[in-house]
């Protein structure tokens, strides 16, 4: 065996032994730092005159390899990592975060929308002691938890329980569980409710409008009950709609539709001023607990009628 094929066998083998193909993020390393490193000038030097080694060249080679497979180590954070061993660098995965459930709003407290009245709705409200901003009597209530008002005219009133779902049926235009004031009581002896087209439309005090929610066909009604609310006498009455009902009921706001489900609770006030004021409260599913909740707030009414008036007590 001549000493070429001896030398040829040994790096053979040390080549085998060794990585057979360095990592492509050394690679990459390498050649970055080469292309950002600023040439020197070339030096000419005179062609050689004298032939080279060839066991001088395989030398070489084999210094090259191992400069910049030390280069390389040295360039990357860990080092190199043993083909099949577990990497010890890690790799940190920010989640994504989670993105807030869009609220749906409305136009609070804007005196030129219709939503709001005259002077403004009082929008979201918590926890407190509010008063009406033009509706008329001015009514002053307690909240014990977080509701809405809604609308506030001169002759409509509206606060329902501030949750998502409220907020969305409200802000599309429908009706959520409420409780409405409306200051005049009308009805209709032709109708279940009361219009601008109806010739026979009447205002009616707390007795006569039970007496016309309980002559009504298709219409299951309670037992009236008398109370007393912010100083004003009058009737409470629960109505719920019969199979075969074709009509509204007193104090429907516009665009209200009711179903078979709906049961409406009514209490009609008598008032200083020979008139009559109708709380209406709906509630869309579980009624029993909305009347709990709402009642609260309807006992602690006070209504402001103005001056010569009989006060309401607070």
């Amino acid at each position: 065996m001549n000493e070429r094929s001896d030398i040829d066998r040994v790096l053979r083998q040390w080549f085998d032994e060794g990585p057979s193909r360095m990592p492509d993020r050394v690679v990459d390393v390498v050649a970055d730092r080469i292309a950002r490193e600023r040439q020197r000038p070339v030096v000419r030097l005179p062609w050689r005159a004298f032939p080279v080694n060839p066991f001088f060249k395989i030398g070489a080679a084999v210094a090259v390899v191992l400069v910049v497979a030390v280069i390389g180590w040295n360039l990357l954070p860990g080092g190199l990592t043993a083909p099949g061993a577990p990497s010890s660098a890690t790799t940190q995965t920010s989640s994504p975060s989670p993105k807030a459930s869009p609220t749906a709003t409305a136009p609070w407290d804007d005196p030129r929308s219709a939503t709001c009245g005259e002077l403004g709705c009082g929008g979201p409200l918590k926890a407190g002691t509010y008063t009406s901003k033009s509706l008329n009597p001015a009514v002053t209530y307690t909240l014990t938890a977080d509701w809405v008002n809604l609308r506030d005219g001169p002759d409509f009133f509206q606060l329902y329980p501030d949750t998502p779902a409220n907020r969305v049926l409200a802000v599309a235009g429908q009706y959520p569980p409420h409780i409405l004031i409306l200051p005049v009581t009308m009805v209709s002896p032709s109708a279940a409710c009361a219009g601008p087209s109806l010739s026979d439309e009447t205002e009616v005090d707390a007795a006569r409008f039970v007496e016309f929610l309980t002559t009504r066909a298709n219409l299951a009604t309670t037992g009236p009950v008398p109370v007393t609310v912010g100083g004003l006498t009058g009737q409470q009455i629960d109505a719920s709609i019969e199979p075969g009902w074709t009509g509204c009921l007193p104090g429907s706001p516009l665009s209200e539709s009711l179903t078979q489900r709906d049961r409406i609770r009514y209490i009609v006030l008598d008032t200083p001023d020979a008139g009559s004021l109708m709380i209406r409260l709906r509630a869309l599913t579980d009624f029993d607990a909305f009347f709990a909740e709402a009642m609260p707030i309807v006992e602690s009414f006070a209504f402001d009628f103005g001056p010569g008036a009989s006060p309401s007590p607070s």
